[in-house]
C-alpha cells in the first residue's frame, strides 16, 4: 500500500475520533500508529474495524507517516461495543481472536458518539516446526 493510501485509509477510519475519559491526544496518537502499521502490513481496513464510521475523514490531521508506523514490531486493531457478542466477549476480528493483546487504547468516540477501542499487538511470524523425521 502507498503512503498516500495509509494517509487517506488512516483518516477514514479514524474520522472524528476523539479522546474519551482519561484518554489524551497521545493515546490517540498511539492508537493511530498501531493502525498505521496494520494498513503498512497490508491489513485490510475492513478486517480490523468491525463497523466502518460514517464520518467524512478529517482533511486536517497532518498524518506523517514515518513517524507513525515506527519500527513496525506491533500493529492495532479496532473495537468495539457493536462488535462484541457471546461468541467474541472482546470484540476483535476473527484473525485476531486468541491473540494476545499488548496493550488497549481508548476508549475514542466517533462523530456519532459510538465508542472504540484500539488493540495493540505484537507482530509475530510464522516458523515451521518438525519433530522427529517429519518434513
Amino acid at each position: 500500500m502507498k503512503s498516500s493510501d495509509i494517509a487517506a485509509s488512516l483518516a477514514r477510519l479514524t474520522a472524528g475520533w476523539t479522546p474519551g475519559p482519561n484518554q489524551n491526544q497521545r493515546s490517540l496518537f498511539t492508537a493511530r500508529r498501531a493502525l498505521a502499521s496494520s494498513l503498512a502490513l497490508g491489513i485490510d481496513p475492513s478486517a480490523s474495524h468491525p463497523v466502518l464510521p460514517t464520518a467524512a475523514p478529517e482533511t486536517n490531521t497532518n498524518i506523517d507517516l514515518a513517524d507513525l508506523i515506527g519500527a513496525g514490531m506491533t500493529f492495532g486493531l479496532i473495537s468495539n461495543v457493536a462488535a462484541i457478542d457471546a461468541s467474541n466477549p472482546s470484540g476483535l476480528p476473527a484473525a485476531a481472536r486468541g491473540m494476545k493483546v499488548q496493550e488497549s487504547n481508548g476508549l475514542f468516540f466517533d462523530s456519532n458518539g459510538v465508542a472504540f477501542q484500539v488493540h495493540i499487538l505484537p507482530r509475530v511470524r510464522e516458523a515451521s516446526v518438525a519433530f522427529g523425521t517429519a518434513h
